[in-house]
């Protein structure tokens, strides 16, 4: 999967800069399996086949992903 497909997908809707800011954090493959479950709104089957992994490692990428996005974004204090 190329850069620009996954920076398209992040940028698609109109999420907060901080939600951005944190995506980039992420590693790039637990990103991508990521974006394709959540903002593309494939199945993990699908997600699987587009970027040739087996499906225990995508579901360790987005469960690894959306942790990490968790423990980010509540420990950041909101800005007034």
């Amino acid at each position: 999967m190329s850069r620009s497909l996954v920076v398209d997908a992040a940028s698609e809707d109109s999420q907060p800069d901080r939600l951005g800011d944190v995506l980039g954090l992420l590693w790039q493959p637990d990103r991508e399996a990521l974006l394709l479950c959540h903002m593309r709104g494939m199945t993990h089957e699908q997600a699987a086949s587009v970027l040739g992994i087996p499906l225990g490692t995508l579901k360790t990428r987005v469960h690894r992903a959306m942790r990490q996005l968790r423990g980010s974004l509540e420990t950041e204090e909101p800005t007034p």
